[in-house]
């Protein structure tokens, strides 16, 4: 029997400086409840994009098995990608 968890990908959008600026420095797009929803009902990994800090309440962090800050990851993000396609297949090299 396979075992089975989420990844749940979702952070901010890309944005130019000024343009894409916002004050509040929380998940958007109800991203929390998001992550929670999932969490709550099968292990999740979570990967986080922004190009800012993010605040991740604490309680938030206690129901996630794994969380990858992505930091806006441009052109790196294929290696975000092969990770997460290892990790899927149990092949991940844990360093």
């Amino acid at each position: 029997m396979a075992s089975l968890f989420a990844i749940v990908a979702i952070g901010e959008g890309s944005y130019a400086e000024c343009k894409g600026d916002n004050l509040e420095l929380v998940i958007p797009f109800d991203g929390a409840d998001i992550i929670s929803s999932v969490a709550e009902r099968i292990p999740t990994l979570v990967i986080l994009i922004s190009g800012r800090p993010l605040t991740v309440h604490p309680s938030l962090l206690d129901k996630m098995d794994a969380l990858v800050a992505a930091w806006l990851p441009g052109s790196e993000g294929r290696e975000l990608q092969m990770l997460s396609l290892e990790i899927i297949t149990s092949r991940a090299s844990y360093r």
